[in-house]
């Protein structure tokens, strides 16, 4: 969940709640709740929070950050997506 997302975030960046709210300009207490799953950022708030933790917006909604290698069940998305992709432009013809 993405307030999962927002505190990983935030401590990889040594952020405390206190200033990692400030940065974001909202309280502390909406960041915990953020953190507790309790309610979920506004659309338009989560440049802000990418920004102050240092992370691509992405990276909240399931994108993997840059130095993080990818899995055997990544790879195997990745090839089930290529491949409906492969029939989608290039439909087998019988």
């Amino acid at each position: 969940m993405i307030g999962d997302k927002i505190k990983q975030a935030r401590t990889e960046a040594k952020l405390t709640r206190e200033r990692f709210a400030e940065m974001v300009g909202v309280s502390s207490q909406q960041v915990f709740e953020w953190e507790r799953n309790k309610n979920s950022p506004k659309l338009e708030r989560i440049e802000a929070i990418a920004r102050a933790a240092g992370k691509p917006a992405s990276w909240f909604f399931g994108g993997k950050p840059p130095d993080m290698p990818l899995t055997r069940a990544d790879l195997d998305e990745i090839k089930e997506l290529l491949l409906e992709i492969k029939d989608i432009v290039a439909p087998k013809t019988t």
